[in-house]
């Protein structure tokens, strides 16, 4: 899956081409959150909490943090991009940084010389606004998923009674398949449910007098 567009990618890769280190595993961070919450904001909420020791220890994994950090707050300066969007661009952004990578001076955080654990530590670069962006992004009005009608959602349920519907099933399933049907609609029904048994196994059922044939019985009669 990519972003929407050639320009799209473009920036992304102009972005990539930025980052003096190598963010891959902060970016994937971010990821995950965005995953498991859907929330934008809480990814970069992550990404402040990972600051500092086990997680960015080193002044070349601050550095990295700051990279992802950054280039996260930035692009959630525009309030209409949503989860699904963000997570497929720092996917996208992710592989970018691996095509560009390695380049001269940039570090991962984690195969560093003497020199760049020397060298001060940078402060925390983003992060610093969360409030503001939350503020932000809700007052920009998103569409509403239109509620679902009873007739919609009814018949949605039907299909997955009917689906993998079985002897062993059937006893618990047809009282509520066939509850507040018209007679049309319920023969329909029980014809779909002959259907999706196999029609010898309903026949065979009949002849034995098996119990839970007994719904399709009486809608349908004895079937020749």
């Amino acid at each position: 899956m990519t972003p929407s567009g050639s320009d799209d990618l473009g920036r992304l890769n102009a972005a990539a081409r930025t980052f003096t280190t190598d963010p891959s595993r902060y970016l994937a961070e971010a990821m995950q959150c965005l995953r498991r919450q859907a929330d934008p904001v809480a990814a970069l909420e992550l990404l402040v909490r990972l600051w500092g020791p086990p997680h960015a220890k080193s002044t070349p994994q601050k550095h990295a943090l700051n990279d992802a950090g950054d280039w996260l707050e930035k692009r959630l300066q525009d309030p209409t991009v949503d989860a699904d969007r963000l997570l497929r661009e720092l996917g996208w952004l992710r592989r970018m940084v691996t095509i560009n990578s390695p380049g001269p001076g940039r570090s991962d955080g984690k195969h560093r010389d003497r020199g760049e654990d020397r060298a001060p530590a940078p402060d925390r670069s983003f992060g610093k606004h969360l409030d503001d962006l939350r503020k932000k992004r809700a007052s920009v009005p998103r569409p509403k998923t239109p509620p679902i009608d009873e007739a919609t959602r009814r018949r949605e349920r039907v299909e997955f009674l009917l689906r993998d519907l079985k002897p062993e099933n059937a006893s618990t399933r047809f009282p509520e398949l066939f509850a507040d049907q018209d007679p049309v609609e319920r023969q329909a029904l029980a014809e779909r449910c002959v259907a999706a048994l196999q029609r010898k196994r309903v026949r065979d059922a009949q002849k034995a007098e098996k119990q839970w044939v007994r719904p399709l019985t009486e809608i349908l009669g004895k079937l020749g």
